[in-house]
C-alpha cells in the first residue's frame, strides 16, 4: 500500500531533476561543432577543387563564405598575410591570391598503402587501382549533392592517394549514394585501415622518411613519434622488408613520445604490422633530454613540436588565436631536440628535421643554428624530386616580428630596444647568419601547388664525429666526489639492534646512514 502511495504522489508530483552540468571541454566541443555548422554552406555544384586555388575563384570561398566562422579565417588571414609577406614566402600578387583562397579550403583526404602485408596488401592495392580507373574513365564524379569531386592523384615516391575531396563529403556521399564510386573509395579507406593495410597520412608528412632512404639494417629514431604515421613509414621499411626476405632482422626502431596517453594510441597503431615490431620500442622521454648513445642511429627522424599553421586547413578554428608569436616560442625548444638528435647521429647518417609550419623561426633559423653550434659537422643534404609534388627552395634571410616593436632588424638591436623583462624571449639564433646559401637545399611545400597541406624539411648528413671530446687526454680526469654515508651514533644503534634482534646482533657490524627522512635507511658493511 505504501508503495503504491509513493507511485501516485510521484506520478502526480514528480520530482525536478536538474540537467546534469557540461564540463567544459564538452562545452567548447559543442560550441565549436555549433558554429562549424553554421560556417558549412552547402556544396556549389559542379566546383572542381583543383580550380579554387585559382585567381578566379572568388575570395568569398564555398566553405565559410558570409558566417562567423567566416569572419575569423578572414581575420586570422589578415594577420598570416601581413607577416608572411614581409617574410616573402610567395612571390607576386598571382600567388598570394592562390595561397589565400586554398587555405580556406578543408584538407583533401590522403592515406598511404602499407608495405610488407603481403597477399592482403596486393589484393588491397588492385582492389584501389580498379576503382581510380573507373573514376579517371568518368572523368571525375559528382557528389549526390551536385559537387563536383575530381579523380585521385597518386604520389609514387610514397605510395600514397589524395583524395579530391574533404572526410565530410565522403561520409555524406557513402550516406546518401551508397553504391556511388567516391562511397565504394570511403568503404575501401574505412576497412582496410582497421586492417592495418592502410595509414592515414597526410601527403607531405610521408616526405621526411621518404627522403631519408631507410633500409632494413638501420637503427632508427623517431624523437617526437606521435601519432605515429613516421614511425610506422619507418618501421614497414626496417621490419616489412626482413620478413618478405627471410633474413634475421638487424635494423631498430625507436619512436619516442613524451605523452602517456598518445604513447599508448602509437604503440596500439605500430602493434598492426605485427611480426615486424619484433625489434620496436616506445620510449617516454622529452625529445631534448633523451637519454640515447652518442653516435649509435644511422637515421633519426625530428619532427618537432611546431605552431602548425602548415595543417591549419584540419582545425580553421585556430585561425582566432593565429600569431606569429607562436613560433618565435618554440624556437629554443626546437633547437635543442635537433641538437640532441645531431650528438646520436652516427657519422655519414642522415637527419631529416620538419615542421608543418611556415614561419622562418621554426624551420630556417633552427637548420642555421643548428649548422654554426656543430661547427661544420653537418651538411645539408639536396633533396631529388618526387614524384607528384613541386618543391620550393629555403629561405636564406628572414624578418624577426615583436609585437610591440615590430620588426626588430638585429639581435643587438633587440637586446637595446626591448625592456629587460622582454629580452628573454629572444635568442641570437632567431636571426640570419650571413653565408647561407646552403639553406637553398631545404624545401618547403606549399598549399597551393599540389592541394596539400604546408611543411619544411630539412636532411642533413653527419660528415665528422660531433661533439667533440670535452677532455684533454694529457690530463688525468678527476675523480667524482664521494659522499660518504653518516656513522650512526649509539642511540641508533641500540634501536636498530632492538628492530633488527637476531641479525644486528653482533657488534663488529658497522652501520651507516643511507639516507634521512621520513623513512631511515641503513646500509650494514662487513664486520670492522
Amino acid at each position: 500500500q505504501l508503495a503504491s502511495i509513493y507511485m501516485l504522489l510521484f506520478v502526480r508530483f514528480p520530482l525536478k531533476m536538474g540537467k546534469r552540468p557540461r564540463s567544459k571541454k564538452l562545452s567548447k566541443a559543442a560550441k565549436r561543432r555549433r558554429s562549424n555548422d553554421e560556417g558549412i554552406k552547402p556544396a556549389v555544384p559542379n566546383a572542381d577543387v583543383s580550380a579554387i586555388a585559382s585567381e578566379e575563384t572568388p575570395a568569398t570561398d564555398w566553405w565559410t563564405g558570409g558566417s562567423i566562422l567566416g569572419a575569423i579565417i578572414d581575420e586570422g588571414l589578415d594577420r598570416f598575410e601581413s607577416y608572411y609577406r614581409q617574410q616573402e614566402l610567395v612571390s607576386g600578387e598571382h600567388e598570394w591570391k592562390k595561397l589565400r583562397n586554398i587555405v580556406r579550403q578543408p584538407m583533401p583526404v590522403a592515406f598511404r598503402l602499407c608495405a610488407g602485408r603481403g597477399q592482403l596488401g596486393v589484393e588491397a592495392k588492385s582492389e584501389l587501382n580498379r576503382i581510380i580507373d573507373e573514376i579517371e574513365a568518368a572523368g571525375g564524379f559528382t557528389t549526390a549533392r551536385g559537387r563536383f569531386v575530381p579523380p585521385p592523384r597518386k604520389f609514387g615516391f610514397a605510395d600514397a592517394v589524395a583524395v579530391g575531396c574533404d572526410q565530410k563529403v565522403l561520409k555524406q556521399e557513402q550516406y546518401e549514394a551508397p553504391y556511388s564510386l567516391l562511397a565504394r573509395l570511403s568503404k575501401w579507406i574505412t576497412s582496410n585501415s582497421s586492417q592495418g593495410l592502410v595509414s592515414r597520412q597526410e601527403i607531405v608528412s610521408a616526405v621526411p622518411v621518404a627522403l631519408l632512404n631507410v633500409e632494413a639494417s638501420h637503427a632508427v629514431l623517431d624523437m617526437c613519434a606521435s601519432p605515429g604515421s613516421k614511425t610506422l613509414q619507418a618501421l614497414e621499411r626496417v621490419g616489412c622488408h626482413l620478413l618478405e626476405t627471410g633474413e634475421v632482422q638487424q635494423g631498430l626502431v625507436v619512436a619516442n613520445e613524451i605523452s602517456t596517453s598518445r604513447g599508448h594510441v602509437l604503440s596500439a597503431r605500430c602493434s598492426r604490422l605485427k611480426d615486424a615490431c619484433a625489434h620496436f620500442m616506445v620510449t617516454q622521454h622529452a625529445g631534448q633530454k633523451f637519454p640515447g648513445p652518442a653516435n649509435f642511429f644511422d637515421r633519426i627522424i625530428c619532427d618537432v613540436p611546431c605552431s602548425g599553421d602548415g595543417a591549419i586547413r584540419k582545425f580553421p578554428e585556430k585561425w582566432r588565436d593565429w600569431s606569429p608569436v607562436a613560433g618565435r616560442m618554440l624556437h629554443s625548444m626546437q633547437l635543442q631536440i635537433a641538437m640532441r638528435a645531431a650528438v646520436m647521429l652516427k657519422v655519414g647518417g642522415l637527419l631529416s628535421y620538419s615542421t608543418c609550419s611556415f614561419n622562418p623561426l621554426e624551420n630556417e633559423a633552427v637548420v642555421s643554428a643548428l649548422l654554426t653550434r656543430t661547427d661544420g659537422s653537418f651538411e645539408i643534404v639536396e633533396c631529388p624530386p618526387l614524384d607528384g609534388l613541386e618543391l620550393r627552395p629555403g629561405i636564406a634571410f628572414w624578418h624577426v616580428w615583436d609585437e610591440g616593436q615590430g620588426f626588430l632588424p638585429s639581435y643587438a638591436e633587440a637586446m637595446t630596444k626591448l625592456p629587460k623583462n622582454e629580452r628573454r624571449r629572444y635568442r641570437r639564433s632567431m636571426w640570419p647568419e650571413a653565408n647561407l646559401s646552403s639553406l637553398k637545399n631545404c624545401i618547403r611545400l606549399l598549399p597551393h601547388l599540389r592541394n596539400t597541406g604546408g611543411f619544411f624539411v630539412a636532411v642533413l648528413r653527419k660528415v665528422r664525429h660531433w661533439p667533440p671530446a670535452t677532455c684533454d687526454p694529457a690530463k688525468p680526469l678527476k675523480p667524482p666526489p664521494v659522499r660518504l654515508p653518516v656513522i650512526c651514533s649509539g642511540a641508533v644503534r641500540s634501536e636498530l639492534k632492538s628492530v633488527l634482534k637476531h641479525l644486528a646482533a653482533e657488534d663488529n657490524l658497522e652501520y651507516r646512514l643511507v639516507m634521512t627522512g621520513n623513512h631511515r635507511v641503513f646500509l650494514c658493511v662487513s664486520p670492522r
